[in-house]
């Protein structure tokens, strides 16, 4: 099975997305090492992954045409009949994307999170390519800012024109609250079945990804009886440093409980077990 996690905007927390929700509900799923692939033109989020006990991560660079286009090349272009399409590095930028496409493919890449600057452009190449087939699931994912629903709600129509299962794509809001469900009622496409909430997203992020762990490997690898007695030492010995250190690992363990337990997750979880029907 293998999930494309989509957003033309940035720090809307679609890598933490992909690793700490897609790719953790799938683990749970599967209870096998889930294969994560960013794409991306200059961040390397996966190298946050490195010690993950639930993700294997790895960056597909590419260059999006780096090369700057000279002035008299410009007005040429302008004066021809040519399209976007037609000029060479646009022709490099998809062939680039193509081949990235296909290394997802045949090293089984599961969850594939690909990077703002290059979501149109992996999204067109997959359409053009027919190559939409090979992505069981797709997530689109937004921070609460209208604007970028819209983005996702313009992703979702093109897609869905394009022959993709409406009931295989999920719109995925950060920082949802109650405050923003009223936003949501103005895009006919977002309704409770593919929409996933999450929330407290600012706060997961800052203290998850210093520490190279994923919430999965959180719940994994601490007990919260066995902080519960660090805890209760430390305060015993007055050891101030270590009573903050560990009270904020049981609130970071307390907080992925929350997480791990909630109904959309379990949604998740469901889904990647019973596969495409």
């Amino acid at each position: 099975m293998r999930t494309l996690i989509l957003s033309e905007k940035g720090g809307v927390g679609k890598s933490f997305v992909s690793a700490n929700v897609i790719a953790s509900a799938m683990y749970v799923s599967t209870k096998k090492k889930v294969k994560l692939c960013e794409v991306d033109a200059s961040n390397f989020t996966t190298v946050f992954y490195s010690k993950s006990q639930i993700v294997d991560g790895e960056t597909i660079q590419i260059q999006l045409g780096a090369r700057k286009v000279r002035d008299d090349e410009f007005m040429a272009f302008l004066e021809s009949d040519s399209t976007v399409e037609d000029t060479v590095d646009e022709k490099n930028i998809y062939a680039e994307v193509e081949n990235a496409i296909n290394t997802i493919i045949q090293n089984g890449y599961q969850v594939v999170d690909v990077g703002a600057n290059a979501t149109v452009v992996f999204r067109d190449t997959l359409i053009r390519k027919e190559l939409l087939k090979y992505f069981q699931y797709i997530f689109l994912v937004s921070s609460s800012n209208v604007n970028e629903i819209a983005m996702a709600v313009k992703n979702y129509e093109i897609l869905t024109e394009n022959n993709y299962p409406q009931d295989r794509i999920f719109f995925v809001v950060n920082k949802y609250t109650d405050a923003i469900r009223s936003k949501l009622e103005k895009f006919d496409y977002i309704n409770d079945d593919n929409l996933i909430k999450i929330r407290e997203m600012a706060e997961y992020n800052t203290r998850i990804m210093p520490a190279k762990v994923t919430i999965m490997d959180v719940i994994n690898t601490y007990k919260e009886e066995e902080l519960r007695r660090e805890l209760d030492k430390a305060i015993r010995e007055m050891k101030t440093d270590e009573i903050e250190k560990i009270s904020n690992r049981i609130d970071l363990l307390n907080k992925a409980k929350l997480f791990y337990y909630n109904n959309d997750f379990k949604k998740l979880v469901n889904m990647f077990k019973g596969g495409v029907k």
